[in-house]
């Protein structure tokens, strides 16, 4: 089988299901064993998870510069003695938020790292999590908050509790076949943010866990590694293409209230996984 073509289908794989609840390292422990190309190569790993962060950016870019412009305002403001004028900044806010969020998934994450890489592999192991993964999609709340005039502003409907909470759910999702967005929208809808609320700090809040990921993973690399490059730019591409699509039509399933839908997927491949490794 071509590499280029491996590497394509790969990037597919990892653009939709990084985005849509169905859980991105299950799919790509699974697109490995079909494609026969046994464990991800690491930097393969690293320039796909790279391309679905540029869609994150750029789907979210105003949002992003709004949180650092209300960052470094709201850095001035306390360094003006002004807490109350920081405490009103949204943007400022907001990046608090998304910083105690990653701390938690940090904590959380790294507890388990060992745990899932020595134990936690293998077709039934995460057929059997995405049943569980679907179970957990099936609970989203039907009726979704609204929040009217709110809707657009940066940390609507967040408290530190709630940020810390959607950041536990995150660094649980390391387990491969359980949702990371999956998980921490279906906690964030619980905790009763509007369907765009919960999408957006679920998204942002994964950009700083998926560049210390690809940090660490930087270290993994072996000295003098032959690399194509040309394939690898590909992969990049057709990555962050379809998950730019997919983390689109993620936020419109969302607004119409239909996040547990993709349950049904879930456990239709969980099902098959399993069926199929132990036949």
């Amino acid at each position: 089988m071509s590499l280029w073509f491996a590497i394509a289908a790969l990037a597919l794989v990892q653009g939709a299901t990084e985005f849509l609840p169905v859980s991105s390292s299950g799919h790509l422990s699974l697109a490995h064993s079909l494609l026969g190309q046994g464990e991800a190569d690491v930097l393969t790993d690293v320039v796909l998870h790279f391309g679905t962060l540029l869609a994150v950016v750029w789907h979210y870019r105003d949002e992003l510069l709004r949180t650092i412009k209300g960052f470094v305002s709201g850095v001035r403001d306390l360094a003006k003695g002004d807490r109350e004028g920081a405490k009103a900044n949204s943007g400022f806010m907001f990046s608090l938020y998304v910083c105690s969020g990653t701390l938690s998934t940090m904590v959380i994450a790294l507890s388990l790292k060992d745990w899932v890489e020595g134990v936690l592999r293998g077709p039934v192991l995460v057929g059997s999590m995405l049943l569980l993964n679907g179970a957990i999609l099936f609970s989203a709340p039907r009726h979704l908050t609204q929040t009217g005039a709110g809707e657009g502003e940066l940390g609507a409907g967040l408290s530190l509790k709630t940020a810390l909470l959607i950041g536990l759910l995150q660094g649980i999702a390391v387990i491969p076949g359980i949702s990371r967005s999956g998980l921490t929208i279906t906690g964030a809808l619980w905790l009763g943010l509007s369907g765009t609320q919960a999408a957006r700090f679920s998204f942002i809040l994964s950009i700083p866990a998926i560049s210390g990921a690809l940090i660490l993973h930087l270290g993994e690399l072996a000295p003098g590694q032959q690399v194509d490059w040309g394939g690898l730019a590909l992969g990049a591409t057709v990555a962050a293409f379809v998950g730019t699509l997919c983390l689109r039509f993620l936020v419109g399933t969302l607004k119409r209230a239909r996040f547990h839908h993709f349950a049904w997927y879930c456990w239709a491949l969980g099902l098959t996984a399993v069926a199929l490794s132990v036949r």
